[in-house]
C-alpha cells in the first residue's frame, strides 16, 4: 500500500489506529497562499492510484479502512 499527498516527499507520517490510518504531512507556501491538498491511495506500488479525498485545507487525513 501507498498514499500519496500531491509529492510523496512531504509526507511525515502514517500511523495506524483500530482500523483508520491517519496521513500527516507538512507544506509551507512563502508568499502564504491557501494550500489545498489531494490525497491518492495505490495497491499496487505505485502504477495506479485512487482518489480518497480532494480539496483538503488541513495537514492530516484520516481514512476508515
Amino acid at each position: 500500500m501507498k498514499i500519496k499527498v500531491e509529492s510523496e516527499k512531504i509526507i511525515k507520517a502514517v500511523k495506524k489506529l483500530d482500523g483508520i490510518e491517519i496521513v500527516e504531512w507538512t507544506a509551507v507556501d512563502f508568499d502564504s497562499d491557501p494550500l489545498t491538498f489531494d490525497v491518492y491511495y495505490s495497491d499496487n506500488n505505485g502504477s495506479d492510484w485512487s482518489l480518497l479525498a480532494s480539496g483538503l485545507t488541513v495537514l492530516q487525513y484520516e481514512w476508515n479502512t
